[in-house]
C-alpha cells in the first residue's frame, strides 16, 4: 500500500477537520452576534436586510384567462408567476393536466396491463418484421461500417 493513508485514517482525519472548522465558524458567529457598542445581543433585533424584503408587486387576478378556457395547448406560465394565489395556480395546473390527453390517459408502467400470452402484447417483444435488416442494425449499434 506504499505510504498512502488507508480509508479509516483518511475518514477520521477529515471528520476531525470538519468538526474543527464548524467549531471555528460557531465561535466567530457568536463573537459577531454580540455587539460590543450596545452591550446587547444583536440576535434579539432582526437585521435591517431581513426587515426590508423586496416587495412583490400586486397581482391582478383579472389579467389571467379564465380557467375554463385552458386546454391541452394553452400556455399556463401566467398562472405560475409569483403572487398568484396557490388555489388558483393549482386549479390551472389541474385543468391543464386533465385537458391534455397525453397526461390524462397515461397508464404508466403496469406489469398487469400487458398480455404476455399474445406475441405482440408487449411492445419490444415478439417476432421481428421480415423486412428488418438485423445485420445493419447490429453494425449501427456497434459503430461498424458495412
Amino acid at each position: 500500500m506504499n505510504h498512502r493513508e488507508n480509508f479509516i485514517s483518511r475518514w477520521s482525519r477529515r471528520k476531525r477537520h470538519a468538526a474543527d472548522e464548524k467549531a471555528q465558524v460557531e465561535k466567530t458567529s457568536v463573537q459577531q452576534a454580540l455587539d460590543p457598542s450596545s452591550g446587547q445581543d444583536s440576535n434579539l433585533t432582526p437585521p435591517k436586510s431581513a426587515v426590508a424584503s423586496p416587495q412583490v408587486p400586486e397581482f391582478e387576478v383579472a389579467s389571467l384567462p379564465p380557467i375554463e378556457s385552458i386546454d391541452a395547448g394553452t400556455d399556463i406560465t401566467a398562472f405560475l408567476r409569483d403572487g398568484v394565489p396557490t388555489a388558483l395556480r393549482r386549479a390551472a395546473l389541474r385543468r391543464a393536466w386533465s385537458a391534455d390527453p397525453a397526461i390524462r390517459d397515461f397508464i404508466g408502467l403496469n406489469e398487469n396491463y400487458w398480455d404476455a400470452a399474445n406475441p405482440g402484447g408487449i411492445s419490444g417483444f415478439g417476432d421481428l418484421d421480415p423486412k428488418t435488416d438485423v445485420q445493419r442494425m447490429v453494425s449501427d449499434l456497434l459503430g461498424e461500417t458495412a
